[in-house]
């Protein structure tokens, strides 16, 4: 299969790079999973989503630029009621990014591309039952040659099957090139429950180190195509030694409990000093990584400390609030930076 070279697909296998369910879990998850009680838990997450171009600094190091090349949004929205029954929680994502029209975006000058996907689980375990993913991605001129990337998988873990239909003749069309129909591995989390899975690990701490795998559908075509046995990702999830702090902004006001005093706090000497910002918010930096000698830096995520307790009717917490990771040029230097920032949250249905 030839070689993706566009960078939101990278973007997108990135986002599913995590797994372990279908039976016994390699680690324990929390009880009470970190998005409320499992008979009417209800989120929707938004994320601004920005790509910026990495410039080299006079010592050597990499820094954004002050604009980024590119911008969209990312939602997530989970629900454990209704048609996915009490027992099982569903996940909906929508994705869509635009590139400036730049020379600087490259193969992405002026493009535009959407994601689309959804995930059914157990809230026990978190083992997948199914799961479906739409990239509609424009075309784009490789080489001298316009190709487009997009493509549709789905699995079925029931039946332990995968399908993946893989490019088009241009972003209209509605056919697909290729299709694949492939066997899945038992023992595995689905591709799209990534930022779940590690939000409802119990052993999510300073310091901590988690391992688990992950069937991605894509990938099984892409060890296909290159003529490779098929096998699951290993991933590994690491945990740093400090916080860091995060600030938020408005819309998590309402889960925040109320201040008890004034907005001043007291020195032992008496003197008056602003109190620390509520919405500043510690979190835990979570490095992402395959398990392989050539998986590069890891993808970083910042989710709030399980101390921190978001209440409206039901307590939440562990909130993925920051996300971000580097992808690098051919001679392995920073090119670009995606950054992923939580813009918005609520427990309100239809909110």
């Amino acid at each position: 299969m030839k070689k993706i070279v566009l960078v939101v697909i990278s973007v997108m296998l990135a986002l599913a790079a995590s797994g372990c369910g279908g039976g016994a879990a390699a680690e324990p998850f929390d009880r009470e999973k970190p998005w409320g009680t499992p008979s009417n838990a209800y989120e929707r997450k938004e994320y601004t989503v920005e790509v910026f171009q990495q410039v080299k600094a006079e010592d050597g190091s990499y820094k954004n630029a002050d604009e980024p090349l590119a911008s969209g949004q990312m939602t997530h929205i989970l629900s454990t009621s209704g048609a996915a029954g009490a027992n099982r929680a569903a996940v909906s994502t929508d994705f869509s990014i635009s590139w400036q029209d730049t020379e600087g975006a490259g193969v992405n000058r002026g493009k535009s591309d959407t994601i689309i996907s959804s995930v059914l689980f157990n809230t026990g375990n978190l083992a997948p039952v199914s799961s479906e993913k739409t990239v509609n991605l424009a075309s784009r001129t490789v080489n001298g040659a316009a190709r487009n990337d997009s493509y549709f998988a789905a699995a079925n873990y029931s039946t332990h099957k995968s399908t993946v239909r893989f490019g088009k003749e241009n972003e209209s069309a509605e056919g697909y090139l290729a299709e694949r129909e492939f066997s899945i591995e038992g023992g595995l989390f689905d591709n799209e429950q990534l930022w779940y899975v590690l939000r409802a690990f119990r052993n999510m701490q300073l310091g901590a180190q988690m391992s688990f795998s992950l069937n991605n559908p894509v990938n099984q075509y892409a060890q296909w195509a290159a003529g490779e046995k098929y096998g699951a990702l290993p991933m590994v999830a690491a945990v740093a030694t400090a916080h860091e702090k995060i600030k938020l902004g408005a819309f998590i006001d309402e889960y925040l409990p109320e201040p008890e005093e004034d907005d001043v706090e007291t020195e032992d000497d008496g003197e008056e000093v602003e109190a620390a910002d509520p919405r500043e918010i510690l979190c835990l930096v979570v490095g992402l990584s395959i398990q392989a000698e050539q998986s590069g830096p890891p993808h970083v995520f910042y989710i709030t400390d399980p101390s921190v307790q978001f209440n409206r009717s039901y307590n939440t917490s562990k909130l993925i609030v920051k996300y971000e990771y580097i992808v690098y040029d051919s001679n392995r230097n920073p090119e670009l930076r995606y950054v992923y920032t939580l813009s918005d949250y609520s427990t309100r249905r239809g909110a």
